[in-house]
């Protein structure tokens, strides 16, 4: 892939989990970093549980080579939020492939 196709601004949360007052957990992102991207859509879909139609969107992208990427971080994109659900190596450590799905509730 040629960097110049990494045209697109994502931001790459952390997510930190703590207790609220009433034992709850309570969810917060802290911003890692905002970085250039190749954005692949690969499905849309539809699923209905409990009588509940809900959108499933899995979208790939590809960014520069992180050593501090993991699967317990999300993505901004697009005033949305995706979890990453793989990730892979391309290359010798020059780009690394986020597979992820949209976070229906933000």
């Amino acid at each position: 892939m040629n960097n110049s196709r990494l045209s697109e601004l994502i931001d790459i949360y952390n997510i930190n989990v703590t207790r609220g007052v009433f034992g709850e957990n309570k969810e917060t992102k802290t911003l890692l970093a905002s970085v250039w991207c190749d954005v692949i859509q690969l499905k849309g879909d539809k699923l209905v549980y409990s009588q509940v139609v809900t959108d499933v969107q899995t979208l790939q992208f590809v960014i520069r080579y992180r050593h501090d990427i993991t699967k317990q971080q999300i993505i901004g994109y697009n005033n949305d939020y995706y979890r990453i659900i793989n990730y892979e190596n391309i290359g010798k450590k020059s780009l690394i492939k986020l597979t992820c799905t949209l976070i229906e509730d933000n």
